[in-house]
C-alpha cells in the first residue's frame, strides 16, 4: 500500500520535471502567467498541500542565469528530450500549481485504488504557447522512467483525455487533459479531480485557497518564486506523534529520537526560494509549542550548523553566519539559507563521503 502512494507521488513530481512555475498573487489566489493562462483552476477544495512557483522570475534571476551554465549532463538530457518531443521549449512553461487534499487518503488502507479515487489533487500547467494532446503525451513519454508505461486517449464527459497506465499492478494511472484553448495542462492521479478542474478552467473559475493553507502563505516571502505549504491534519499529527513517541521506547534509536523528538507535534511546514543574485531559502515549522521549537533550536544549532559552516566555508570568504541562520517566534522555528552560485555548483559536486 505504502509503494503505491509513494508512486502516486512519484508520477506527479515526473510530470512537475516539465514545469518550473508561473505567477502568483500575493493574496494566494489564482497564478496566472503574461499570456493571461490561469492555473488556479488546478486549487481543490480542502487541499492540505500546496506548491506553486514563477518560472518567468526565476528564468529572470542572475543566479538562475549563472547556474544554467553548469547544469548536469543528465538535466540537459532531459530538457532535450523534452524539447525533441514536444518542441516546448524552457521558456514555453509559464505557471505551474499543485494541490492535493493528502488528509483524504487512508494510508493504512488495503485497497489503495480505492483510495486514489477519492483524492482531489491536481497538477495545473500553464503554456506560453498552445499544444494538443499528442503533444501532452509525447511530454509524459519524454520523463517517464517507467518502460511498461501505455498510454491512450479516451472520452470523458465529451472531452479527450490521456490515461497513463503501467504493467505493475500497483502502480496509479495518470489522467491529463488540456484546458483553455492548449495552453493549460491539467494532470491527476484521478478523473474526477482531473475533469472538475478541467470544468473550472473552461468556466474561468477556481477554488479559493483553503484558509488554513492562507494562514501559512501569511509567513512566505511574497518575493518567492518558488512556495509550498503543508497543514497537517489531525489524523496525520496524532500518527506523526504515535511514531516518535513509539520510536521513544526503542533503545536502540536513543539517537535519532533526540533530533526528532521536537517535531512530534509537527502542525505546519511552509517553504519559499527567492532567485535574485543568491538563492534564498526560507523553511518556517509550526512545531505546536515553544518548547519543542526551543528543542528543535538546540539541535539545529548544535548538529546542523556545524556543517554547514564547514561546506559553506569551502565556496565563499562569506561569513556562514551570513548564509545560515535560524530562529525561534513564538512555536516556529525557521531556518534560512542564502545560497550563491559557487554554492550550488560545489554542493552539487561534491563527494558525499568526505575522504
Amino acid at each position: 500500500m505504502k509503494k503505491f502512494a509513494v508512486q502516486s507521488g512519484a508520477a506527479l513530481l515526473a510530470v512537475m520535471v516539465l514545469t518550473g512555475c508561473g505567477k502568483k498573487e500575493a493574496t494566494g489566489g489564482a497564478e496566472s502567467s503574461d499570456a493571461g493562462v490561469s492555473v488556479g483552476a488546478g486549487m481543490v477544495e480542502g487541499a492540505d498541500l500546496v506548491i506553486r512557483a514563477d518560472l518567468k522570475g526565476l528564468r529572470e534571476s542572475a543566479l538562475y542565469a549563472a547556474s544554467r551554465k553548469e547544469k548536469s549532463a543528465e538535466d540537459k538530457a532531459i530538457q532535450e528530450a523534452i524539447v525533441e518531443a514536444t518542441g516546448l521549449a524552457e521558456e514555453d512553461f509559464e505557471a505551474m500549481l499543485f494541490a492535493v487534499e493528502l488528509d483524504a487518503i487512508d494510508f493504512d488502507a488495503e485497497d489503495m485504488a480505492a483510495e486514489v479515487e477519492k483524492v482531489d489533487g491536481v497538477l495545473a500547467i500553464g503554456l506560453k504557447k498552445a499544444v494538443d494532446l499528442d503533444t501532452v503525451v509525447a511530454g509524459l513519454q519524454s520523463v517517464s522512467t517507467n518502460d511498461t508505461m501505455s498510454f491512450e486517449t479516451i472520452k470523458a464527459e465529451g472531452r479527450d483525455v490521456v490515461v497513463a497506465t503501467s504493467e505493475d499492478d500497483e502502480a496509479p494511472k495518470m489522467y491529463a487533459t488540456t484546458a483553455q484553448d492548449g495552453k493549460l495542462v491539467l494532470v491527476s492521479i484521478n478523473s474526477p479531480s482531473l475533469l472538475a478542474a478541467a470544468k473550472r478552467a473552461d468556466g474561468g473559475k477556481h477554488h479559493p485557497t483553503p484558509k488554513a493553507i492562507t494562514k501559512v502563505c501569511a509567513a512566505w516571502n511574497q518575493k518567492a518564486q518558488m512556495v509550498a505549504g503543508f497543514v497537517l491534519s489531525d489524523k496525520m499529527k496524532k500518527d506523526l506523534t504515535a511514531h516518535i513517541e513509539a520510536m521513544e521506547k526503542d533503545e536502540k534509536q536513543a539517537m535519532m529520537v533526540g533530533m526528532i523528538a521536537p517535531f512530534k507535534k509537527l502542525q505546519t511546514l511552509a517553504m519559499a526560494i527567492e532567485s535574485s543574485d543568491v538563492m534564498d531559502v526560507t523553511l518556517i515549522m509550526d512545531l505546536g509549542d515553544s518548547g519543542n521549537a526551543n528543542q528543535a533550536l538546540g539541535t539545529v544549532n548544535g548538529m546542523v550548523m556545524p556543517m554547514v559552516k564547514m561546506a559553506m566555508a569551502k565556496s565563499s570568504n562569506a561569513d556562514s553566519a551570513e548564509k545560515f541562520s535560524v530562529k525561534v517566534v513564538d512555536s516556529s522555528l525557521t531556518i534560512n539559507v542564502k545560497m550563491t552560485a559557487e554554492d550550488l555548483k560545489n554542493s552539487s559536486s561534491a563527494d558525499p563521503v568526505e575522504k
